[in-house]
């Protein structure tokens, strides 16, 4: 009986998302792996709407893509399963993806989990509560969990990119020994030896999976990674018209975050984007004039965003996306390299500073809000800096929010009384 209520609620959520394709059993699997009820999910089709902006059809295509991806983590599979860390120089995965010929699947199921589990089913609930003490990032929490204790099958490798976060590699420590963990560790700041250590890397790994990527892999890849990020570029120069009313910020960090992952249907999202920004070039005109432009939505706790909403405050912008540099690349290698040195999260306060001052000049933003990742040692270590530069050389407002939604303790607090008062100022 109770499966059959758990059914009914996945087709009122679904009902919501008509381009979704994805099996109602699988979905159901998922729920009872994270011990998710018939009520949350029917709470979660009821805020939906009020969460993500579901006119646009790219939207609703968007949040398909997402949850097709969750629920193929519980459905069967022949070929072998490699899951991919966040964030992951798509290009090069993309190539991977293509040269295995569909003998291993290259994706980020830690990724999709958080998406469906926290930011779709609203659900806040630790998947441990002993390390809610601990400032542990739940991405990778996550990641350990579904390795440690597979929901349908175990993964068979494990791909590891440590370019932000050193408890990226850590994670890969207590994984069991039957997941085969590759991890590139990438040094930060500006160094000339990344093309080698990654040319190294692919060469070891590519041997050991028995993968060749030729030109017409990188072709491909490049060709999709190329589309995933005009989409997105398109979607930021259109969201960021003082005079058109922007995309939800949940929608907006959805969107933009499809760069951060692997996926297996990699088209899905790269049409989903492509539809999208050529809604958004008919928005209607905007009346509620203030926006905030934000280091990252926290979308996985899309109440905050809604209350801003509500607040007639929009929350614009994503600033970790921002590239600093080139993040194309001749090769799989280079194109690593070439990633590895464009985030914004691995360059100088400085620079991170006059990124962020440009791209909200572009866009007429003069408050720029900031606090998502503050205990971060890598993430969270700048902010101080980067507010004292953004204030005193280019006359930004910034304002701090602690709302880190990777880290599993911070879902508990009660961030409305202070939304309300960064709105009222």
């Amino acid at each position: 009986m109770g499966s059959c209520f758990m059914e009914k609620e996945f087709e009122k959520l679904l009902s919501l998302l008509p381009e979704c394709r994805c099996s109602i059993a699988a979905l159901c699997r998922g729920a009872e792996y994270f011990s998710v009820s018939a009520g949350d999910v029917e709470r979660a089709a009821l805020e939906l709407p009020q969460n993500h902006d579901l006119r646009y059809k790219g939207v609703r295509m968007l949040l398909s893509a997402y949850i097709e991806e969750f629920a193929a983590l519980f459905e069967t599979h022949a070929s072998a399963q490699c899951e991919v860390t966040v964030p992951a120089p798509i290009c090069s995965v993309l190539a991977l993806q293509n040269a295995a010929r569909g003998r291993i699947e290259f994706f980020s199921s830690a990724f999709f989990s958080q998406v469906m589990l926290r930011g779709i089913l609203l659900n806040a609930e630790p998947l441990n509560v002993a390390s809610c003490s601990k400032r542990r990032c739940g991405l990778n929490r996550m990641r350990e969990t579904l390795l440690t204790t597979p929901p349908f099958e175990q993964q068979s490798y494990q791909l590891q990119f440590s370019a932000l976060c050193d408890e990226c590699a850590k994670t890969g420590e207590s994984c069991p020994k039957s997941v085969s963990t590759y991890t590139l560790s990438l040094p930060h700041g500006s160094n000339k030896m990344l093309p080698e250590l990654t040319r190294k890397f692919y060469s070891e790994l590519c041997r050991e999976l028995e993968i060749t990527v030729s030109k017409e892999d990188m072709r491909y890849a490049f060709e999709m990674y190329g589309r995933l990020l005009k989409a997105g570029k398109r979607i930021c120069r259109l969201n960021s018209r003082p005079d058109r009313e922007p995309l939800w910020g949940n929608s907006l960090a959805l969107a933009q975050s499809s760069m951060l992952m692997a996926a297996r249907n990699p088209e899905r999202f790269a049409s989903a984007l492509e539809l999208l920004a050529a809604e958004l070039e008919d928005a209607p005109a905007f009346k509620d004039r203030r926006r905030i432009y934000c280091y990252f939505i926290p979308f996985l706790q899309p109440r905050i965003e809604r209350r801003f909403r509500e607040n007639k405050v929009r929350l614009c912008g994503n600033a970790a996306f921002i590239n600093i540099g080139s993040s194309a690349g001749f090769d799989i290698a280079w194109a690593t390299a070439a990633w590895a040195e464009s985030l914004i999260g691995r360059a100088s306060p400085e620079k991170q500073s006059t990124a962020i001052a440009e791209e909200m000049a572009n866009g007429g933003f003069d408050t720029y809000l900031t606090g998502m990742f503050s205990f971060d040692r890598c993430l969270g270590a700048s902010v101080p800096m980067q507010r004292k530069i953004l204030t005193e050389k280019y006359g930004i407002k910034t304002i701090v929010l602690n709302a880190d939604f990777w880290c599993e303790n911070e879902m508990f607090g009660n961030l409305q009384e202070r939304i309300d008062q960064i709105c009222m100022c």
